[in-house]
């Protein structure tokens, strides 16, 4: 598992408006993040401290899984 390309893949998948390619990569994400996986960094060129970036892949991966009708990305924070 590739965190950075499953995020570029994310956000790939929101712009072009693909719900299911958002959904795969926001679920991945999620779990690799549950599991102790190291996050992706979020913004390119800019190395933020992991803590951060792992606040934003949490709150865009929940966003994009809310809004296609996820119930399980209501649980406490990974």
């Amino acid at each position: 598992m590739d965190p950075q390309q499953t995020w570029t893949d994310l956000v790939n998948a929101v712009i072009e408006e693909d719900e299911w390619a958002a959904h795969e990569a926001a679920t991945v994400l999620i779990r690799w993040l549950s599991n102790g996986g190291f996050p992706p960094q979020t913004l390119p060129g800019i190395t933020m401290p992991s803590e951060w970036n792992r606040v934003i892949v949490q709150a865009t991966c929940r966003s994009r899984l809310l809004a296609l009708g996820c119930g399980a990305c209501r649980s406490e924070p990974v």
